[in-house]
């Protein structure tokens, strides 16, 4: 009720807490609590208020929309649009962290220097994430490498074992095998055999390295304000836990027998 008779300086503050009580009352966001509706209600109420552009708790509710549905990159990408929260830390941290878990780790780079560039305050915020992220990426390129010289040195054991299980070779008429050896068991002192293979040269070691981000992102991965964007992007994440898709009956298994409704 009080959401239609406020009349205060701060309209918002009403909305904020009727989303915490429904959060707090209703904690897996269900049917009943209608969180995702009230939500985009309340983001497209404020979204165009400058009052509230940077508003911290406006922002977090911004947050949790992203966190509820499908694709949160998109939700960002629409903020970003239409200038809300272009001066708060966590959103660029939240969005490259988005951007990270799709991948896109030259996107999430750039977007942590967009915050860096922009954001007045909390930039230490964003710089400690963003060390963090080149310290999970030079993990990644660290194992990858590790897992392609492994996969090397695998594929070389298994064509040098089939080489020497192989049948001798025979030669002359009466197809002896000689008593030679050649190549790489060749006889050497006393009876015993040398391999003519020369010794593998000591590998250096590896020396540790920076991942040097580049300030100057190419204008390909810069977001862009284009006020394309024609309404807010709402495509809720789909609770596979709380909710199930309704589907045909007939002739599903249960724990090994098939029901046939006649």
């Amino acid at each position: 009720m009080e959401l239609r008779t406020y009349s205060g300086d701060d309209p918002f503050d009403v909305w904020d807490r009727y989303i915490k009580w429904t959060e707090q009352y209703y904690p897996k966001g269900g049917h009943e609590g209608q969180l995702m509706k009230l939500i985009e209600q309340c983001l497209k109420l404020f979204q165009n208020d400058p009052k509230y552009s940077n508003d911290h708790r406006f922002i977090q509710v911004w947050l949790k929309f992203a966190n509820l549905t499908e694709d949160p990159v998109e939700v960002f990408k629409y903020m970003f649009d239409i200038g809300v929260g272009s001066a708060v830390a966590q959103v660029y941290i939240e969005w490259a962290t988005a951007l990270e878990r799709n991948g896109d780790m030259k996107r999430a780079d750039a977007i942590y220097f967009e915050g860096l560039n922009r954001c007045t305050q909390n930039k230490d915020l964003i710089k400690q994430s963003l060390l963090q992220f080149q310290s999970r990426v030079a993990q990644k390129i660290t194992f990858q490498a590790k897992e392609h010289k492994t996969s090397s040195l695998l594929g070389k054991d298994e064509k040098e074992t089939r080489s020497a299980l192989s049948r001798l070779k025979t030669h002359g008429n009466r197809q002896k095998v000689g008593v030679t050896r050649t190549g790489n068991a060749s006889l050497g002192f006393a009876g015993t055999y040398k391999s003519s293979q020369a010794a593998a040269p000591k590998q250096k070691p590896v020396k540790s390295f920076d991942i040097f981000c580049d300030e100057n992102v190419p204008p390909s991965l810069q977001p862009q304000q284009t006020e394309e964007w024609q309404s807010l992007p709402v495509k809720a994440a789909v609770n596979r836990e709380n909710e199930k898709k309704p589907g045909i009956w007939k002739g599903v298994k249960v724990n090994g027998f098939i029901c046939i409704l006649i």
